[in-house]
């Protein structure tokens, strides 16, 4: 008699979807929250380094206004609250000789010929992921030789 009920039991397929499902869902809905997660950070990524890029094409024609500069990035920054955490560093300009010399900029006449000079524009801001802790910071960071 328990042999039966028990050959009955085992037979009867009902509900198995339902259980498989149970057992999945978690597993897509994890992978489901880390794939939006991630697109989040490359857009929030990709905007910062756009803004980086703003404010280095700005510096390119005015490379010692620095509170244009910084205004630069933080207008190509659009629908980010004003007193949000993004840190934008102050624009640093570095000199160099052709042959890869670092020189102070004061000192213009070290190099034999011309001084090169670049300036680097970035810009930064903490990322707050949605299942694990705060862990990094997303930078955007631009380059350009002004001579």
């Amino acid at each position: 008699m328990i042999r039966r009920a028990l050959r009955s039991v085992l037979r009867d397929r009902g509900g198995v979807a339902a259980l498989e499902f149970v057992i999945v869902l978690p597993v897509l809905a994890l992978i489901m929250i880390a794939t939006a997660d991630l697109g989040n950070a490359l857009q929030q990524s990709i905007r910062l380094e756009t803004a980086a890029r703003a404010g280095a094409q700005y510096a390119l024609s005015y490379p010692s206004d620095v509170t244009g500069i910084t205004d630069q990035v933080r207008n190509s920054l659009i629908g980010w609250p004003a007193g949000s955490d993004i840190t934008i560093g102050t624009p640093t300009l570095r000199c160099f000789c052709p042959g890869n010399a670092s020189v102070t900029c004061a000192n213009e006449d070290a190099c034999p010929d011309t001084t090169q000079q670049f300036i680097t524009v970035s810009v930064t801001r903490p990322h707050a992921p949605l299942l694990i802790t705060q862990f990094t910071t997303l930078q955007g960071r631009a380059e350009v030789r002004l001579r």
